[in-house]
């Protein structure tokens, strides 16, 4: 039984695997991946710090709690540098972050600030509004007496003292 097509095992014929072409397109191919691997490296370094705060916690407007406790937690990308009211903290390896920080009576906000290696910053502000006191039912009711029976400047500012 013989067949048309040459031996590929045959010394008479020679191995056309690595032809002149197809050198060409190897070396095609080598340089389309070296350019994308720079254009994705590029994108990545182009790209600015981003901050995502996870789904309780609005970005505008007041967050609302109702303990003296404000969980402040999500995750960032490219970033070298995390700041909570101007103090430097530490986020975990994979980039997310949970504080759970002291909230008074009354409104306050939080300042984030984050910045990737090349100095580029992100700035957001977390209003937070904690209607709690911290007083019990009685001690509410007996300030609230006060107010109302003799509401003097001095009072006011003893009852936001408490």
């Amino acid at each position: 039984m013989s067949s048309n097509y040459p031996s590929l095992f045959s010394k008479s014929q020679p191995l056309r695997r690595f032809r002149p072409q197809g050198q060409k397109l190897l070396l095609t191919f080598i340089i389309a991946t070296i350019i994308l691997f720079g254009a994705v490296q590029l994108q990545r370094s182009v790209r600015g710090p981003e901050i995502t705060f996870d789904q309780h916690i609005a970005t505008t407007g007041y967050n609302v709690t109702r303990d003296n406790i404000f969980t402040l937690s999500g995750n960032v990308k490219h970033v070298a540098y995390f700041f909570l009211n101007e103090q430097e903290e530490v986020i975990n390896d994979d980039d997310t972050f949970n504080f759970d920080l002291y909230m008074p009576y009354g409104n306050d906000t939080i300042d984030v600030r984050i910045v990737d290696r090349y100095g580029r910053e992100d700035k957001t502000s977390i209003k937070v509004f904690n209607p709690n006191t911290g007083l019990n039912p009685s001690e509410r009711e007996s300030v609230a007496r006060k107010l109302l029976t003799s509401p003097s400047e001095t009072d006011l500012v003893e009852t936001n003292e408490i």
